[in-house]
């Protein structure tokens, strides 16, 4: 926008300024300087208006992030036993898999929902390796030579339970 009207002002200058020149009359040059006034007043306005309304947009965001970050710590606070508890329980199945601290740190980061080339980032790996540990965590037969394999893969997870088609939820 700044741009645009700092162009038609410098059009609107040479037009005023070359018709001095060719001694056009005084009624077409005020109508050109009247002209060029409004449009001054019409930017300085608009870019008042503009200016406003991103210091009220950037005030509302403020709020909310001030809000979410509030809740989430209200959340963290009310939660901090079963977050403690999880990580507790995670790192219990990673022993009883027998994961090396490399696969455990995968698997951390898979848990939170990272793909494997992100791992590698997190981890300064390169995607392959990232690949190679999480197949190993997820239990998938790794591509690689049997040397690099090293424990067997997890078991297999609890069979799901099927209810008898009998069950319904009226019946509850």
């Amino acid at each position: 926008m700044g741009y645009c009207s700092q162009f038609v002002f410098l059009l609107i200058t040479i037009d005023i300024t070359g018709d001095y020149r060719d001694g056009v009359p005084w009624t077409h040059l005020l109508t050109e300087m009247l002209i060029l006034m409004l449009s001054l007043s019409g930017v300085v306005y608009f870019g008042w208006l503009y200016y406003h309304f991103a210091q009220a947009k950037i005030s509302f965001l403020t709020q909310n992030l001030a809000l979410a970050n509030q809740q989430a710590q209200q959340w963290r606070e009310a939660n901090r036993e079963l977050i403690a508890g999880l990580a507790v329980q995670i790192q219990k199945q990673f022993d009883a898999w027998q994961l090396t601290p490399a696969e455990a740190e995968v698997g951390l980061l898979m848990l939170k929902g990272l793909s494997h080339g992100e791992i590698a980032h997190v981890r300064n790996a390169s995607e392959r390796e990232s690949l190679f540990l999480r197949k190993l965590v997820l239990g998938i037969p790794a591509q690689a030579s049997g040397k690099n394999l090293t424990r067997p893969p997890m078991p297999a997870a609890a069979p799901a339970v099927l209810l008898p088609s009998s069950y319904t939820r009226q019946g509850v």
